[in-house]
């Protein structure tokens, strides 16, 4: 009896323990995430369209729209990224369609590319002669230019020789771009509602406003993310940034940058002891975004509603996620965001938007005008703008969705439309 007390004693005390570590588990899971997981490792990620025009990016791109090549501009230079199809690594992915301008897209280090919509394009495997050369994708003919160039054979490739029908080129709906953007736009969201808990002081360690020299510092904390809130017009106010700690994947660095629907950033030295990996700036609120300036941003920029122009000559160290992204200037540094971030709670206080509810006579058009949304406007009937024309030829009612973050609003304009006299 004894014994088998003793056998029950230690069976309990190791369910105990397995059950301990497995609560654990999940309850550190559950707590602790890559807010910018559904961008995998590309270092360039968005939703809709971009525009390349100059110089390059480290690592690879993924495009939920159309792609514009209009500049030389070069792709994954680094043997970075874990994005494959069919045993394939993939460098640059367009969900759309290629518009060609001018210049030379190149992809390097061995790296493929996907293009969803071909219309407008010709893949080229082999050159003119049948022989295999770097694959070539144009607007036409084999020395069609500008053009997009694959600096690899199709014949060197996993697979190979690759073809129009051995893992082509041309294959679409490889990301679900519209999934991932609901979740990248929650964990901004997300990420807006944290309490600031750095300080930021001058060189000597006095308490100070965004002015000037700030240091951000993180005296007292214990393990677990700093969070830095600050306004876009706070941002643009000081002269440099530097952090006082270092970042790390249990202790990352979160700047929630608030502003309104347009926002210039003009950028400033930032010092973060080399930690780039373990940084988020967070714009949840930004639909039309530049970033100008001279200086390199340390970190990843969250900005999933906005449309990105990137002017700055100088380099972003992390990932750029966008609604678009134009950029016309600089290099995209290959360091994806590896930092474990709870999320924090943000009451959603969905926006209340307006919209004018006009007569017209048959045959007239009329501008529908979106009022209240610092956010991105929607049509229910596929139109775009804010405000657009729209020339209905009977009673016809259109529901606006004002966007903001994760917070939604709407309301229905009804253009009234009475015959012309007679």
């Amino acid at each position: 009896m004894k014994n088998s007390t003793q056998r029950y004693a230690r069976w309990y005390a190791s369910a105990i323990a397995c059950l301990t570590i497995l609560l654990n588990s999940i309850s550190y899971q559950a707590l602790s995430q890559n807010p910018l997981a559904s961008a995998g490792q590309f270092n360039v990620f968005t939703r809709g369209d971009a525009t390349l025009i100059t110089n390059e990016s480290e690592g690879p791109i993924a495009i939920g729209g159309n792609l514009t090549v209009a500049g030389n501009y070069q792709v994954n230079n680094f043997d970075v990224g874990n994005f494959q199809v069919n045993g394939v690594t993939i460098g640059l992915l367009v969900n759309g369609k290629v518009n060609y301008q001018s210049g030379l897209l190149q992809i390097n280090s061995k790296r493929y590319v996907k293009i969803g919509d071909c219309s407008g394009s010709t893949v080229w495997y082999q050159d003119t002669n049948g022989a295999f050369s770097t694959i070539r994708i144009t607007p036409g003919g084999y020395d069609s230019s500008p053009y997009i160039q694959i600096n690899n054979q199709a014949n060197n490739f996993p697979g190979g020789p690759l073809s129009s029908t051995n893992n082509p080129v041309c294959q679409g709906n490889l990301i679900d771009f519209n999934s991932a953007f609901n979740t990248l736009k929650g964990n901004s969201n997300s990420l807006a509602g944290c309490t600031g808990n750095v300080n930021v002081t001058n060189a000597n360690g006095d308490p100070i406003s965004f002015s000037g020299d700030v240091y951000i510092n993180d005296t007292g904390l214990g393990g677990g993310k700093r969070v830095l809130n600050i306004t876009g017009n706070e941002l643009n106010s000081i002269s440099a940034l530097t952090s006082r700690f270092t970042p790390t994947a249990s202790n990352p660095l979160v700047i929630n940058v608030s502003t309104g629907a347009s926002f210039n950033w003009n950028v400033v030295p930032n010092n973060t002891n080399g930690s780039m990996k373990y940084i988020i700036w967070n714009f949840p609120n930004v639909t039309d975004f530049t970033i100008s300036g001279s200086n390199t941003i340390d970190g990843s920029v969250l900005a999933p509603n906005a449309n990105v122009t990137k002017t700055n000559p100088a380099n972003i160290q992390g990932q750029l996620i966008a609604q678009s992204f134009n950029q016309d200037g600089g290099e995209m540094h290959h360091y994806p965001f590896e930092g474990e971030v709870p999320g924090c709670s943000n009451t959603c206080t969905n926006p209340t938007p307006n919209v004018n509810s006009p007569f017209i006579c048959s045959g007239s058009s009329v501008d529908l005008s979106v009022g209240n949304c610092s956010g991105t406007v929607t049509w229910s009937d596929g139109g775009s703008g804010n405000p657009r024309s729209v020339s209905p030829t009977s009673t016809t009612s259109y529901k606006a969705t004002c966007t903001v973050g994760s917070c939604v609003g709407s309301a229905t304009a009804t253009v009234t439309v009475t015959p012309k006299p007679t």
